[in-house]
């Protein structure tokens, strides 16, 4: 089971529980066009879950950076354009690496690796 809490927005500090069905893409689309923050709790979440909206969450934060001028960052490489962020999520996906976020501040959406398990 997934979660979202909106951190801004007419919904701010509300929890959801979100439906299995919900297109994570599209939930999250929608947060960053109505340039709202969320929060995901991933603590009851099953694998499938954990990978599907890692994943859309991941390229949220990207879209949102990079719309609000601020870079993504992976492997040393810096994506700026959202033209670039098609790069961005091939690299990631090609890099057989497990990735989280390190940080999601002004400075920008920064992405590290671990070894897959």
């Amino acid at each position: 089971m997934i979660r979202i809490r909106a951190l801004n927005g007419p919904y701010a500090n509300q929890i959801r529980e979100i439906p299995s069905n919900q297109n994570p893409a599209a939930l999250l689309r929608g947060f960053v066009q109505n340039g709202w923050g969320w929060e995901i709790d991933f603590s009851q979440a099953n694998r499938d879950e954990v990978i599907a909206w890692g994943g859309a969450d991941l390229i949220a934060r990207a879209v949102r950076a990079v719309q609000n001028g601020r870079p993504a960052i992976f492997l040393g490489v810096t994506y700026t354009t959202m033209e670039d962020l098609q790069g961005f999520e091939d690299a990631i996906v090609g890099s057989g690496y497990e990735v989280k976020i390190m940080s999601d501040d002004h400075k920008g959406l920064v992405i590290i690796t671990s070894n897959p398990e």
